[in-house]
């Protein structure tokens, strides 16, 4: 008997996931639910940022559709990057879970390994055993190829579990981009420095870094035009200066997240003054990813050390994980 089972077409999706994931964390917890009531109760964002038709949302769900999700969320180990993924049930073929919550901890590196090599064109299934809960149990068959199955049992990870975390994006400015365009961007920045500073009012969002030869500036303007980016602001009644918001980034983090521009067509950036800078990317398979990215300290030219935390100071509620 399976207390957990769910089975998807959506290979490369899954394996592109477990890349992003790798180049931060080499272990997971996934938490896997069998009802949620109402979309992603896990994050907090400010209202209408997204509102563009081709960002990819959640699928309207009728009475027999799957409420589940499959969540995940991890730290890198200089706490400078956050990722917050979740999957929805109805997504999958099959969601099927026994209790209404289970946790299990996955390797990121060792399923990397299994999944980049199998037919990306079959049916992943993946299942827990009521009797054998040590392992994760994957198979991919192809209905064309039936003859060739492949199989993998992946040991279960004692791994940390942050509970029921939430984050939250209430923040000021938030630009609907293109993504291959934005990370290609910064891709290509990162041949002259390591840090970039981005700077973003209503109108635009500019992308600027200083070499040791070269200084470099890369514009992306909402003038309305075909291409033109999207910037939503969120008003605030107490002042009436115009906003700007600068912020100084190490391009290693935010190229991690290259390959999330396979994930969806659109991301949405959101920033704050002074604050953690939040991609929101969705995921073609039905889902959600939320990166969030520190600040690097503009003084020092140093990135976040857990061990000098008076050199790093974003404030206390940049951040914030509810119960």
């Amino acid at each position: 008997m399976n207390i957990f089972k769910a089975v998807t077409n959506e290979i490369q999706t899954m394996k592109t996931i477990t890349e992003i994931l790798m180049s931060s964390v080499s272990e997971a917890n996934l938490d896997i639910i069998k009802n949620v009531d109402a979309g992603n109760t896990q994050v907090k964002k400010s209202a209408d940022v997204d509102k563009k038709k081709d960002v990819i949302k959640p699928k309207k769900m009728d009475e027999n559709t799957s409420k589940g999700q499959i969540r995940i969320f991890t730290k890198d180990a200089n706490q400078v990057m956050i990722t917050y993924i979740v999957l929805y049930g109805h997504a999958f073929k099959t969601f099927d879970l026994v209790p209404d919550k289970y946790s299990v901890g996955l390797n990121v590196d060792e399923f990397y390994k299994y999944i980049k090599n199998v037919d990306k064109e079959g049916e992943l299934s993946m299942s827990i055993l009521a009797d054998n809960t040590h392992f994760i149990n994957f198979k991919v068959e192809n209905e064309e190829r039936k003859s060739r199955v492949s199989s993998c049992q992946l040991r279960v990870l004692n791994v940390p579990n942050k509970k029921d975390k939430k984050i939250e994006t209430e923040f000021t400015l938030g630009v609907i981009i293109d993504s291959k365009d934005f990370h290609k961007t910064c891709k290509d920045l990162q041949q002259y420095a390591q840090f970039v500073e981005i700077t973003c009012d209503t109108t635009q969002l500019i992308i600027t870094c200083a070499g040791d030869g070269s200084n470099h500036k890369r514009e992306f303007k909402a003038d309305g035009s075909k291409d033109a980016i999207t910037i939503k602001h969120k008003k605030d009644k107490d002042t009436t200066e115009p906003v700007i918001i600068r912020l100084l980034f190490d391009l290693k983090y935010i190229n991690m997240m290259y390959k999330c521009q396979d994930l969806c067509d659109d991301m949405v950036i959101y920033l704050k003054k002074d604050s953690v800078m939040f991609f929101k990317y969705g995921i073609k398979m039905d889902g959600e990813m939320y990166v969030g990215i520190a600040p690097s300290n503009k003084n020092k030219n140093m990135n976040y050390d857990a061990s000098n935390e008076s050199a790093y100071d974003t404030g206390a509620e940049d951040i914030k994980y509810k119960n």
